[in-house]
């Protein structure tokens, strides 16, 4: 049995387009902005991060998409061993981890080999996903 893929906020803005509600196919990191939030009375993280599917005939032949995604109250952020953010992940994964009642957690989000790029966060939302090509 497939599992279902978990909805976020805005999941519908990418089924709208490419008819499936899953982020495996955007692998080309076009953006990656980690911005510390002040006025929340504790250190707290955002990323904003604009991917992009590398192979424009999967799920859609000829055409390719960015998809910008917000995560907030980011920790325990990891990123693979280069000098600076990546440019490359194989596929994003997105759980819902609420049930492991880690305090302010909701999400575990990672890439498909899960060993390149891992976080954890209270929210998770598709903030735009649009055609490039």
């Amino acid at each position: 049995m497939t599992p279902t893929p978990t909805r976020i906020p805005g999941t519908e803005k990418i089924e709208a387009l490419l008819g499936v509600s899953s982020f495996v196919c955007f692998t080309n990191v076009v953006d990656f902005n980690l911005t510390a939030l002040a006025g929340t009375g504790r250190r707290e993280y955002r990323l904003d991060l604009v991917l992009q599917n590398d192979d424009p005939w999967k799920p859609t032949p000829g055409r390719s998409f960015r998809v910008n995604l917000r995560f907030d109250g980011v920790k325990g952020l990891r990123l693979p061993e280069i000098d600076g953010p990546p440019d490359q992940i194989t596929g994003l994964v997105i759980d819902d981890v609420s049930h492991r009642q880690l305090e302010g957690i909701r999400f575990h989000v990672s890439s498909c080999e899960g060993e390149e790029f891992n976080l954890l966060c209270r929210s998770a939302e598709v903030m735009s996903v649009e055609r490039v090509a």
